[in-house]
């Protein structure tokens, strides 16, 4: 009976270093989890700061801009009438004095509208070709240029060309420029002498020539040579002194070459005399 007593007495004190150990066992298991949680709270405030450096970074960058290579996204009908004519008044009489088949019907032709610009107007005799056409009945963008090193057409500008419709003779307004431009003055903007005139330019020592020419005049009315330039995209200016009454439509004619022709490149814009 005693013997009996003494063994239900250590199976409850058993038990209870049962029990006891149980009872540490779960609190040192809620200490962990606590620290694992701990530690994954810490883990996510990490992440959480990790998600927000790359949400932040787009932020703190400049915009992307269009490379300078690429000429502007303006359409081909901007900017004032610089040549043949500069105003309807001149269209007009054109088309009441043109018969079809005249000599003169090559006004009808973007291609051969451009060529006798950059040529008889400018007086870039290099230039002889069209090396690119685009555009539709009455807005174009005509490539002109020349054979260069041989065998291989190289244009030396792009010319907009705009007209009312298929009856109507073309207009140049200016350029769509790229590696050499003219950001002032900016098309059809009013100028005063002297005209202060600049843009960008990429190339090697480059050699840079402005005019300022007008269909009214059979001179030019005043230009500047031998500005010296090179690199990407940098900066150039001039200041143009020039004489022209009130209201003329000046063509603003920016050339470069000297390392194969006289003229390799070339941008042109227009502007009105206040």
């Amino acid at each position: 009976m005693r013997s009996s007593a003494v063994r239900l007495g250590r199976l409850c004190a058993t038990a209870g270093a049962v029990l006891a150990l149980a009872a540490c066992g779960a609190g040192a298991s809620s200490t962990t989890t606590a620290g694992s949680t701990a530690g994954s709270s810490s883990g996510a405030a990490s992440s959480s700061t990790s998600a927000a450096s790359p949400s932040s970074t787009p932020g703190s960058e400049m915009p992307v801009s269009t490379p300078t290579s690429q000429p502007a996204a303006t359409g081909p009908s901007s900017g004032p009438m610089l040549w043949p004519f500069t105003d309807a008044a001149g269209v007009a009489a054109w088309k009441a004095a043109t018969s079809p088949g005249a000599a003169d019907a090559w006004h009808l032709d973007a291609g051969q509208t451009g060529l006798h610009f950059v040529r008889d107007f400018l007086g870039y005799a290099e230039l002889d070709r069209v090396t690119s056409t685009a555009g539709s009945t009455t807005d174009a963008v005509v490539g002109v240029g020349s054979i260069v090193e041989g065998t291989k057409a190289a244009t030396a500008g792009l010319l907009r060309l705009t007209r009312a419709s298929d009856q109507d003779p073309w207009e140049v307004l200016g350029t769509q420029d790229a590696d050499l431009t003219v950001t002032v003055p900016t098309s059809g903007q009013t100028v005063t002498s002297p005209l202060t005139v600049s843009g960008t330019i990429t190339g090697v020592d480059e050699a840079i020539a402005v005019a300022l020419r007008s269909p009214a005049s059979a001179t030019v009315l005043g230009q500047i040579s031998g500005i010296g330039a090179g690199g990407t995209q940098q900066p150039w200016t001039a200041s143009v002194p020039f004489t022209a009454p009130s209201g003329t439509t000046v063509t603003i004619a920016v050339s470069t070459g000297g390392h194969l022709q006289a003229v390799e490149r070339f941008a042109v814009t227009g502007a009105v005399v206040r």
